[in-house]
């Protein structure tokens, strides 16, 4: 596509400019401030609202003396485009403001921008001119085939690696690994994996690995320092006479057993369990006769109570009701009250103007639309207000069943069934003994009293008996203690063999991580080779890219630096060759994308060398002495 003609009527400062090179070459030369970068920025707002930087956010509007915007002026740009295929297409933008009066205001008021579109003369609307757009020109296409400096310096060196890859082409893992037969083993390691997954993974299992040997040394002095101390001890001596105290302990025990299991205390605690069952039954029966009176009574109070609640709960509930309705009566009432309040505001919500043409509404049709929305607030009234009678007449209805409900509720015999339960309680908890259980109860004592003076002497020889039992069990306590020093020293023994194994592994391991990690190295700087020589070959000898950057450490990291003749884009090279690396990915971009475009090379003036030999059309603007705008068209 070439351009045949821009056209700028009051666009960023510029009254009125025409640009006529007609497809072919140009330099628009003048001094700084005269409109050059205009130019370029009116091309690219044409066609895609932004400047010729890709700011979306732009003054376009032109200034007075004092920085401040003259207002009531059309911006517009138009361009006649040549395309491909020898087709012309004419697009026109323009932009003004809106100025709007209100009634009743005696000026008017800014109410934003209104553009307009045409293509080939014709007013279109904003989708119909996008899509017209659209044929001629991908944007992302448009600020890379049209601004030197926009891939080299304004495009994230991430995004700039991706695309040189998608134009110029990537080497494949396979490649990389087919180009060395020192790369070979490689195939097999990655299987499935990609290279950068693989050494991710290699790396992170080999820090790992790392930190476990660092560890196992230190485990290894750990069980060290906790083994026992087995000097002077013989296992198989500990557990003979560990098994000759088991047997004195035995004997020991059946001592003590027959000295408590006498038979004259055996008879003695029989008759006592008897009396005990005589006295249980005989308190059982004198509290029967209580227990019944009791739960007769307390079977009537339940049954009162039981009806007393529902009554309370019936009372209760009405009382809910009221309050719910009330809160409706409350609404109803607020509701009729803003109705009011709406019948007499009515006349203050109806515009006077008519917001689709802004013209006057006439009176008469005020007035009936008036008369119309107080008929519709009456009505809604009246509706409330029956509704609001309806809710007062349910309260009072309400109010009559709690006033017969309560009158059913009999708290003074619930009351006086409970004193009586209590009194029958105190019976039962303050009865006394009959003559014949206290008695037995006598008897009781007595039997108890022989019993604990006969085992009061046994008890003299089994304390004698139980400090010796005491002290054995000490004995046989301390020889387990060091027969099971031996057991802890066997499995500290283990663990230190099963950490030596784990440290041989992890050794073997380690070492096998490491030629990966050199196989991957060589990989890497293999593909830095490979890769590099793809994409420079497809470009000038001056003008070459550097895709991975040297590490501290060894390694590379990936970057995108354009060079020129050596020189990084990014730090120390001069404009000039700035504009011409740009010009060098432009010439290849426009090969790759099947498609030319207007090249505008803005501060043209740096360039002291002869430009590359372009595909599409070049537009020099040059910084100059001349106060008004100069058009040279190459021939």
């Amino acid at each position: 596509m070439r351009l045949v003609e821009l056209r700028l009527i009051n666009f960023k400062g510029v009254k009125n400019f025409t640009f006529r090179p007609d497809g072919k070459n140009a330099t628009i030369s003048g001094r700084n401030g005269t409109g050059k970068t205009t130019v370029a920025d009116g091309c690219s707002w044409l066609l895609f609202d932004k400047d010729s930087l890709g700011n979306k956010q732009f003054a376009l509007k032109t200034l007075d003396g004092a920085g401040g915007e003259l207002h009531n002026l059309e911006h517009e740009v138009t361009g006649i485009f040549q395309l491909d295929n020898g087709a012309r297409i004419e697009l026109q933008k323009t932009t003004a403001e809106k100025w709007t009066k209100k009634r009743g205001s005696a000026s008017p008021e800014f109410t934003g921008h209104t553009t307009e579109y045409h293509v080939d003369g014709v007013p279109v609307k904003l989708a119909q001119y996008r899509e017209a757009v659209a044929s001629i020109a991908d944007e992302q296409v448009f600020q890379l085939l049209t601004s030197p400096l926009f891939f080299p310096g304004a495009m994230h060196w991430t995004k700039r690696r991706e695309l040189l890859m998608e134009i110029c082409g990537d080497v494949t893992d396979a490649d990389v690994i087919a180009s060395s037969g020192d790369l070979a083993p490689l195939a097999d390691i990655l299987a499935n994996r990609s290279f950068d997954s693989h050494r991710m993974v290699v790396a992170e299992r080999r820090k790992k690995i790392n930190k476990e040997l660092e560890t196992i040394p230190v485990r290894v002095d750990e069980v060290d320092r906790c083994m026992p101390d087995l000097s002077g001890l013989n296992m198989e001596e500990l557990e003979i006479g560990k098994a000759e105290l088991l047997a004195a302990l035995a004997g020991l025990k059946k001592k003590k057993d027959d000295i408590f299991s006498g038979a004259e205390t055996a008879e003695l605690r029989r008759q006592r369990s008897e009396i005990k069952t005589k006295i249980s039954d005989l308190d059982r029966a004198a509290v029967y006769s209580l227990h019944d009176a009791l739960v007769a009574i307390r079977s009537k109070r339940y049954d009162l109570s039981a009806a007393n609640n529902q009554a309370r709960n019936a009372v209760a509930g009405y009382q809910d009701q009221i309050r719910s309705k009330e809160a409706q009566l409350d609404e109803v009432e607020h509701f009729i009250e803003e109705l009011r309040q709406q019948w007499f505001e009515a006349a203050k919500h109806i515009e006077p103007i008519c917001p689709t043409c802004g013209q006057e509404i006439p009176e008469e049709t005020i007035a009936g639309t008036l008369k119309i929305e107080k008929a519709r607030i009456n009505e809604k009234g009246k509706k409330e207000a029956s509704g609001r009678d309806a809710l007062k007449g349910e309260i009072a209805a309400l109010n009559m069943k709690i006033s017969q409900t309560e009158k059913t509720i009999d708290n003074e015999r619930e009351t006086s069934l409970g004193k009586e339960i209590e009194e029958l309680a105190a019976q039962v908890d303050n009865r006394k003994p009959s003559k014949v259980v206290a008695a037995l109860k006598e008897e009781e004592e007595a039997l108890s009293a022989r019993i604990s003076d006969i085992e009061e002497k046994a008890g003299e020889a089994a304390g004698a008996v139980g400090r010796e039992i005491a002290n054995t069990e000490t004995t046989i306590e301390n020889l387990q203690n060091k027969i099971e020093l031996f057991a802890k020293a066997k499995d500290g023994e283990k663990r230190k063999r099963e950490l030596a194994a784990e440290q041989k592994r992890l050794a073997a391991e380690f070492e096998r991580l490491e030629g990966e990690l050199f196989l991957l190295d060589q990989f890497t700087r293999a593909k830095v080779n490979m890769l590099e020589d793809k994409i420079n070959g497809q470009f000038d000898k001056m003008v070459t890219f550097k895709m991975f950057a040297e590490q501290i450490n060894g390694g590379l990291s990936d970057c995108c630096e354009m060079l020129v003749n050596g020189v990084p884009f990014s730090s120390g090279l001069n404009h000039g060759h700035q504009i011409i690396s740009g010009l060098h990915f432009i010439k290849r971009a426009s090969e790759f994308y099947k498609v030319s475009l207007p090249c505008f090379i803005d501060n043209a003036e740096a360039i002291t060398e002869p430009l590359p030999e372009m595909p599409g059309q070049v537009i020099k603007l040059v910084a100059n002495g001349n106060d008004v705008l100069t058009v040279e068209i190459d021939e």
